[in-house]
């Protein structure tokens, strides 16, 4: 979550500037370069075994394509660490709800008092004044394209943590990640259809950039595959994930002078540790 973090918010810069959807093909289709070392860490019977597993590693890259570029989306109308305190609220949430339809997963009451917790901070942090000079002032828009984004992420999150438990984690990380670059384009390529806008085209260098910055998704794509396979990560889990939102909210303040007052730091650390006690307690 810390290396996903850190990207993330180095790529805030470049997602202000190109469509969601481009974004996340030129992100992801980097990946396709810069992960290819988790491919030498499978073998041969690895590889082998993609096929059964191929219809849930495609539902989770059009998912994450659908996720990723409404996430890219959402930093144009809000700070970057309201983006993250929603988007990972609402994910742990989704997560929850997709546990008890396909496996009767019930929420203990310790587990509902922090939903609870969550979905009043998020509507505190909602209602307040969210907009910068340097962002689009529809800031409630920018806040559903968030949560309706989080609803993907929940499922792409869910299915990767099936097909990483049986499949090798690491093929699993790459396909997923590159999948996502593929649909993306699929969805971009589908998009221009209907309308004007097209894939936006940007310079090499721009896109080196952009692989360079995108490459800490190998530790962070890699890490949470492994991360799977091992048995309960509740508590590393629940540091990442508090960790990480506050590594965005401090770099979002120091590269891009989004500062936050008092009253929403302490929201959004409610929130964090809210989503760390869901992590504790088995999400």
């Amino acid at each position: 979550m810390l290396a996903y973090s850190f990207q993330g918010t180095l790529l805030v810069r470049h997602a202000r500037e190109i469509d969601g959807l481009s974004l996340s093909i030129y992100r992801n289709l980097s990946l396709g370069i810069s992960m290819i070392p988790l491919l030498f860490l499978a073998n041969k019977a690895d590889f082998l075994a993609i096929p059964q597993f191929l219809p849930l590693i495609l539902g989770a890259g059009l998912s994450g394509a659908i996720s990723l570029s409404l996430g890219f989306t959402a930093v144009r109308f809000l700070p970057v660490g309201i983006s993250t305190a929603f988007g990972n609220g609402a994910t742990v949430i989704v997560i929850l709800f997709l546990g008890f339809i396909f496996f009767q997963e019930s929420l203990s009451i310790l587990q509902a008092v922090f939903v609870g917790i969550i979905l009043g901070s998020g509507i505190v942090v909602g209602f307040q004044k969210n907009w910068m000079p340097h962002l689009d002032e529809r800031t409630r828009l920018g806040i559903i394209i968030r949560i309706t984004g989080s609803l993907f992420t929940g499922l792409t999150f869910f299915l990767m943590s099936k097909v990483a438990r049986e499949l090798n984690p690491y093929i699993a990380a790459y396909s997923w990640e590159l999948l996502i670059g593929i649909f993306a384009l699929v969805l971009a390529l589908e998009r221009s259809t209907f309308s004007k806008q097209k894939i936006k085209r940007i310079s090499w260098s721009k896109f080196g950039k952009i692989l360079l910055i995108s490459s800490p998704t190998l530790l962070g794509s890699g890490g949470f595959a492994y991360a799977i396979t091992i048995g309960p990560v509740g508590i590393a889990s629940a540091v990442s994930v508090g960790g990480g939102m506050f590594v965005s909210m401090i770099l979002a303040d120091l590269w891009y002078n989004e500062k936050l007052n008092l009253k929403k730091w302490i929201i959004i650390l409610i929130m964090a540790a809210s989503i760390a006690g869901l992590k504790l307690a088995g999400v």
